[in-house]
């Protein structure tokens, strides 16, 4: 199981799988007969990251859990953002004009003032110079 630690998740072991292989690209006959390259796979999420910058299999082990751990907080990152924006949007609505959450309408041209809520209609230029009576 992975913790939250300081905003950072950190992987146990027991969660992960780690295999090796031969790299894949330049380097001729050094990079075919080692297997310098890893590949470590979370088992609670299934996301995989592959490594094979360094020359030992040590150093691209060690790379390759950073990436996964910086892979899987983004993730967590990302869905409590969406969690947060999920719950501001259905605060806030569709701000449409037959939004329920409309109080007053102001119509500066024809100096009125109408509530949403009640219907009753007052001048704007009163309502503004503090008669708030509708």
């Amino acid at each position: 199981m992975w913790e939250k630690e300081n905003d950072k998740i950190k992987l146990n072991e027991k969660d992960l799988m780690i295999t090796t292989t031969r790299g894949s690209g330049n380097g001729g006959q050094a990079r075919n007969k080692l297997e310098t390259c890893v590949i470590v796979k979370d088992k609670k999420t299934g996301i995989s990251v592959r490594c094979q910058s360094e020359r030992s299999q040590n150093q691209n082990k060690l790379l390759a859990i950073d990436l996964l751990q910086a892979k899987i907080d983004k993730i967590e990152r990302q869905k409590s953002i969406e969690k947060v924006e999920e719950i501001r949007t259905g605060q806030v609505g569709n701000l449409n004009r037959g939004s329920d959450k409309k109080i007053r309408v102001y119509k500066e041209k024809l100096n009125l003032i109408v509530d949403v809520k009640t219907s009753k209609k007052g001048s704007l230029t009163n309502w503004l110079k503090g008669n708030i009576c509708l």
